[in-house]
């Protein structure tokens, strides 16, 4: 549970990205965090993230910190990794509130230390990004629905091209013989299958018809 409820307002964008697997449905105060949130949804080694999860003490009487989001891992090589705690500030405002900001970074340092955590503050350049526009294409596909046979079928392609999977070899295997418009209906089943991490991709570079497509292993994170 947050401790801390964010306020609507008019100078801030707020809203709430949707929950996922062990997450819940998470609120943001700016589209920076909006975008860090729908990274932490595509990436397959988050175990779970909460937002608004401590508030820290200050010095100061009655003060307090509350960073944006604590990430919890999944297993890796037999050992979970630390939680992260991050703050999400644009580089400007790190820059021109650095003396503000000070403190309540330290205060959250030692938090950490105590607790066996990582803090980090993730700024513009770590978020926008090409896995970012990714993300933000993929996650229309999340939602959809398709029959379970298409879906093994789909899989079956991809396992029997191996290392020369992509997504447009994989329609071709698929439907050799179809309709040029029955094939552009089977792209929204890859993409759907990249989307929940039935396939693996690279997300770091632009997602296309030649994208490279592997199935995916317990320890695969994107």
């Amino acid at each position: 549970m947050p401790v801390r409820k964010i306020p609507r307002n008019h100078i801030h964008v707020t809203g709430q990205v949707p929950g996922t697997g062990k997450s819940a449905p998470a609120e943001f105060e700016s589209l920076l965090e909006r975008d860090f949130l729908l990274l932490l949804r595509f990436d397959r080694s988050v175990d779970k993230f909460d937002v608004q999860p401590i508030a820290i003490p200050l010095s100061s009487p009655r003060r307090t910190y509350t960073p944006d989001v604590l990430i919890h891992w999944k297993p890796r090589n037999g050992r979970i990794p630390k939680p992260h705690l991050v703050e999400v500030k644009p580089k400007f405002i790190l820059e021109r509130d650095e003396s503000e900001l000070a403190p309540k970074f330290a205060a959250a340092t030692a938090l950490c230390h105590k607790r066996g955590w990582v803090f980090r503050v993730v700024a513009e350049d770590q978020i926008q990004t090409p896995r970012l526009e990714n993300c933000k294409f993929l996650r229309d596909y999340q939602r959809r629905a398709f029959a379970g046979n298409d879906i093994h079928r789909a899989l079956a392609a991809v396992r029997e091209l191996k290392a020369a999977a992509t997504i447009d070899r994989a329609i071709a295997r698929l439907a050799s013989d179809a309709t040029d418009e029955d094939r552009l209906a089977l792209y929204p089943l890859f993409w759907h299958l990249i989307a929940v991490g039935g396939l693996q991709v690279n997300l770091g570079v632009a997602l296309s018809v030649r994208t490279h497509l592997r199935p995916p292993r317990s320890d695969d994170g994107v």
